[in-house]
Protein backbone atom coordinates (compact mmCIF):
# COMPACT_ATOMS: atom_id res chain seq x y z
CA UNK A 1 0.00 0.00 0.00
CA UNK A 2 1.78 3.48 -0.79
CA UNK A 3 1.87 5.89 1.52
CA UNK A 4 -0.43 8.18 -0.31
CA UNK A 5 -3.21 5.07 -0.22
CA UNK A 6 -2.27 4.67 3.76
CA UNK A 7 -2.92 7.98 4.52
CA UNK A 8 -6.65 7.98 2.49
CA UNK A 9 -7.18 4.88 4.48
CA UNK A 10 -6.32 6.10 7.90
CA UNK A 11 -8.23 9.11 7.53
CA UNK A 12 -11.41 7.80 6.44
CA UNK A 13 -11.29 4.18 8.41
CA UNK A 14 -14.11 4.20 11.50
CA UNK A 15 -15.48 1.47 13.71
CA UNK A 16 -18.86 1.75 14.99
CA UNK A 17 -19.76 -0.58 17.92
CA UNK A 18 -22.87 -0.42 20.28
CA UNK A 19 -23.12 -1.01 23.59
CA UNK A 20 -25.72 -1.43 26.07
CA UNK A 21 -25.91 0.56 29.29
CA UNK A 22 -28.06 1.61 32.15
CA UNK A 23 -27.89 5.31 33.18
CA UNK A 24 -25.35 5.44 35.72
CA UNK A 25 -23.17 3.14 34.42
CA UNK A 26 -20.57 5.14 33.03
CA UNK A 27 -18.04 4.35 30.28
CA UNK A 28 -16.76 0.78 32.02
CA UNK A 29 -17.45 -1.11 28.37
CA UNK A 30 -15.49 1.25 26.40
CA UNK A 31 -12.48 1.14 28.48
CA UNK A 32 -12.18 -2.43 28.91
CA UNK A 33 -12.68 -2.26 25.09
CA UNK A 34 -9.79 0.43 25.06
CA UNK A 35 -7.39 -2.02 27.07
CA UNK A 36 -8.39 -4.57 24.56
CA UNK A 37 -7.36 -3.08 21.88
CA UNK A 38 -4.42 -1.22 22.96
CA UNK A 39 -2.61 -4.37 24.56
CA UNK A 40 -2.98 -5.87 20.70
CA UNK A 41 -0.80 -3.05 19.51
CA UNK A 42 1.34 -2.94 21.83
CA UNK A 43 1.64 -6.74 20.60
CA UNK A 44 1.38 -5.87 16.56
CA UNK A 45 3.66 -2.63 17.05
CA UNK A 46 7.00 -4.13 15.88
CA UNK A 47 5.68 -6.89 13.11
CA UNK A 48 2.35 -4.80 12.34
CA UNK A 49 3.02 -1.02 12.62
CA UNK A 50 0.49 0.22 10.44
CA UNK A 51 -2.25 -2.34 12.10
CA UNK A 52 -0.89 -1.64 15.47
CA UNK A 53 -1.13 1.93 15.12
CA UNK A 54 -4.63 1.72 13.76
CA UNK A 55 -5.55 -0.50 17.09
CA UNK A 56 -4.34 2.13 18.96
CA UNK A 57 -6.57 4.92 17.62
CA UNK A 58 -9.24 2.91 17.86
CA UNK A 59 -8.73 2.50 21.53
CA UNK A 60 -7.97 6.14 22.17
CA UNK A 61 -11.45 6.16 20.32
CA UNK A 62 -13.31 4.05 22.80
CA UNK A 63 -11.09 5.91 25.69
CA UNK A 64 -12.84 9.37 24.70
CA UNK A 65 -16.26 7.32 24.20
CA UNK A 66 -16.00 6.14 27.80
CA UNK A 67 -15.30 9.76 29.29
CA UNK A 68 -18.24 10.91 27.92
CA UNK A 69 -20.50 8.20 29.26
CA UNK A 70 -18.62 8.93 32.62
CA UNK A 71 -19.65 12.45 32.49
CA UNK A 72 -23.39 11.56 31.81
CA UNK A 73 -23.62 9.15 34.08
CA UNK A 74 -22.31 11.63 36.42
CA UNK A 75 -24.92 14.11 35.56
CA UNK A 76 -27.36 11.43 35.68
CA UNK A 77 -26.53 10.97 39.59
CA UNK A 78 -27.05 14.64 40.14
CA UNK A 79 -30.48 15.17 38.35
CA UNK A 80 -32.45 11.55 39.07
Amino acid sequence: MTTLKAASFRAYTTIEMVTTRGLHDGGAQERGLANDYRSSGDRLKFEWLRTASLLVRIARSFEDTAKYHDENAEFADWTY
